[in-house]
This record gives C-alpha cells, sequence and structure tokens, in this order.
C-alpha cells in the first residue's frame, strides 16, 4: 500500500487543483474496497503502443510510445494500475511535427478469467498527456497538456508462473474535437 500511496501523491501532485480532488475521490473509491482484500500480488512491466491522435479538421498523427507499469491485483478480477510513458519521436503532419512528450495515468482493472492461462479485462481511469507541436514557419512550439477520462479493454495471457503478456485497446483521452487512442502491447512480471 505503500508504494501505491507515494504513486498516488506523485500522480496527483503533478495534475491541477480540481483533477487532484476527482483522481483522489475516483482511486480512495476503488481502493478502500480493494483494501479488505486478503490476496495482493504486485507486477511491473514495459509497454509499447501505438498512440493515434485525430482531431477534428486536421490530419490524423500516429506515435509510437514506450511505457512502464506498476500494479496491484487484490484478486483474480480487480487489480490497480498506474503507468507513465513517453513518445518515440516524432510524426511529421502537413506543415508541422507532432511529438507526444509524456503521459501518465491511474487505473482500474476488472478481469474475467476465462483459462488459467487468459483473462480478459476492462480498463477505467484517467489519463494525462503533453503533447507538442512545431512548425518552421512559427517561433514559438505549442504545448497542449489534456487530463480525462480513460477506458479500454485488453486480454492477458500467462507466459509462466510469474509473468503474462497483455494486448490492449484504450481511448486515453477524448476532448470536444479530438481522441487520443492506443493500441498497447506489453509484458510484465508478477512479485
Amino acid at each position: 500500500m505503500k508504494v501505491f500511496y507515494s504513486l498516488l501523491t506523485a500522480t496527483l501532485t503533478a495534475t491541477t487543483a480540481r483533477c487532484k480532488r476527482q483522481y483522489l475521490l475516483v482511486l480512495l473509491g476503488l481502493l478502500l474496497p480493494a483494501a479488505s482484500m486478503a490476496e495482493t500480488s504486485g507486477y511491473v512491466g514495459a509497454m509499447l503502443s501505438r498512440v493515434d491522435y485525430e482531431e477534428s479538421g486536421a490530419p490524423d498523427a500516429r506515435f509510437t510510445a514506450a511505457g512502464m507499469r506498476l500494479g496491484a491485483a487484490f484478486n483474480p478480477h480487480f487489480a490497480l494500475e498506474f503507468r507513465w510513458g513517453f513518445g518515440l519521436g516524432d510524426e511529421s503532419v502537413s506543415w508541422y511535427d507532432m511529438e507526444l512528450n509524456h503521459y501518465f495515468g491511474a487505473y482500474a482493472r476488472f478481469m474475467l478469467p476465462v483459462s488459467e492461462q487468459v483473462k480478459l479485462y476492462a480498463l477505467i481511469g484517467g489519463t494525462r498527456a503533453k503533447l507538442t507541436a512545431s512548425s518552421p514557419h512559427y517561433y514559438d512550439d505549442a504545448e497542449d497538456i489534456e487530463n480525462g477520462a480513460s477506458y479500454g479493454v485488453g486480454a492477458e495471457m500467462n507466459l509462466g508462473r510469474n509473468a503474462f503478456a497483455s494486448l490492449e485497446y484504450a481511448r486515453l483521452l477524448s476532448g470536444s474535437d479530438y481522441d487520443l487512442n492506443a493500441w498497447t502491447i506489453g509484458v510484465a512480471r508478477r512479485f
């Protein structure tokens, strides 16, 4: 629990006051019932994502991102997870370049074991991402930091007793005129 508290504190420090209250209420609501569950196993892993930025009236941008995740499974059906990552380069779109600087998020995972080897899951939580657009025609880069609700679905497969691989699709952010979606593959090790 101390690891989650310190990660939660770091996550909340970086967000605005309004978002802090929202994240805290959601995470506390999820954490309190989970804390009473008997079995807790942690996991840490690496992820590789294809992130699509779609904005109305603008060309789409596609990024490759790498990330890490740290989580705790409180039982076979529920886990809390924290993720952070960064883009692996920029994308040339029309007359400007876009870059996914970084992202981080906190999520609840609701899992459905379909066999001893495979689990399906739904993901819900919040993400904060920073994107930068630059152009040789302008002197200043345009930076945009967005916060919002996230949701997705995925599957994980055991790779032995202490490791698993996952494949996932998630809507990381959605605004009035844009969406940030990700296809993610990952591997993780339980501890």
